[in-house]
């Protein structure tokens, strides 16, 4: 069992971190709930300038749509006609817009469109392999959706581009900006330039035409990202409780995508009301670590418990 603390200090302090940056680059903020998966957080995003939200799954969507938020992306390719009936009916209580990165997806995403009354954003994905521009076109012509934008990713796979993301980001965002540039070209408004990824996120809004990033791990930060110095350790929000004697079997699997480790670091700093645990066990052997990846980790948590004493739900909804 792992239960997780969050320090509320340091997570508003990472939240304005990352939009003050942006603000001054002339960049929206678009936070994936991926990193935390509670409206608690996302809430404080919004409010602290975010623009919307991002989601992957559909049941997320819904579940942030009925809790008041008003602009969702969801950040997924989906293709198949039940989700993209799901996300219809979502979209009639929010401006909701969908990652496409196949042709044949947008006629049946603006039949189910119609089908419920709504509209839907498109945004185009790109990448290697993709018809960006095929999608856009089909997109703007198709009744019941509308034409939203691109949208690429920074991705990093291994230790070599981990140590590289600052080109491989601005490379992202260079071939997102430049597919913008052609659909403005044949006459399609393209109003949004999106590029996600929290490794690169300071890159990608250094690069001229770039209108929103997308990041998830940078609220409550982690300790993969410390070490990339993404961050700093001391920036990390949250922290583990697992039994000392199943630490290793818990935390298998929280790693980053460019890190073989699954290990955990032990977390020595105090959370306020607390003795600091160094690499200790706390009563009832417990030990306080830092996560290496906290994506992976908020999908096993049913909550978080605040610095605050606050407990706060976790959502993480039907694929």
């Amino acid at each position: 069992m792992i239960s997780a603390h969050v320090d509320v200090a340091r997570l508003d302090a990472n939240i304005r971190r990352l939009h003050d940056a942006a603000a001054a680059a002339g960049v929206a903020v678009r936070a994936h709930v991926k990193g935390h998966r509670t409206p608690r957080i996302a809430g404080r995003q919004v409010r602290a300038g975010a623009g919307g939200i991002a989601v992957t799954r559909v049941g997320e969507a819904r579940h942030y749509a009925g809790a008041g938020f008003e602009d969702i992306v969801v950040a997924w390719p989906w293709r198949d006609r039940e989700r993209l009936t799901a996300l219809a009916r979502v979209a009639g209580s929010c401006r909701l817009s969908l990652h496409v990165d196949d042709v044949d997806t947008v006629a049946e995403l603006g039949r189910a469109a119609r089908a419920h009354g709504a509209v839907i954003g498109v945004r185009a994905v790109v990448e290697p392999g993709v018809d960006t521009a095929g999608i856009a076109r089909r997109a703007a012509c198709t009744a019941g959706l509308r034409l939203g934008g691109v949208s690429g990713y920074a991705d990093l796979t291994g230790p070599e581009e981990a140590r590289d993301r600052d080109r491989i980001g601005r490379t992202a965002a260079a071939r997102t900006v430049s597919a913008a540039e052609a659909l403005r070209a044949e006459g399609l408004e393209c109003p949004v330039v999106a590029v996600g990824g929290t490794p690169a996120a300071r890159a990608v809004m250094t690069v001229a035409g770039v209108t929103e990033i997308g990041a998830g791990a940078y609220a409550l930060c982690d300790a993969g990202l410390a070490r990339l110095g993404v961050c700093r350790f001391e920036d990390v929000a949250v922290g583990i409780d697992v039994p000392a004697a199943a630490a290793a079997e818990l935390t298998e699997g929280l790693h980053q995508p460019w890190s073989p480790e699954t290990a955990t670091f032990p977390d020595g700093r105090a959370f306020p009301g607390e003795a600091p645990s160094a690499a200790s066990p706390h009563p009832g052997g417990l030990l306080r670590l830092l996560p290496a990846h906290v994506c992976p980790l908020v999908l096993r948590l049913e909550e978080l418990h605040t610095s605050d004493g606050e407990r706060w739900p976790t959502v993480r909804g039907e694929a």
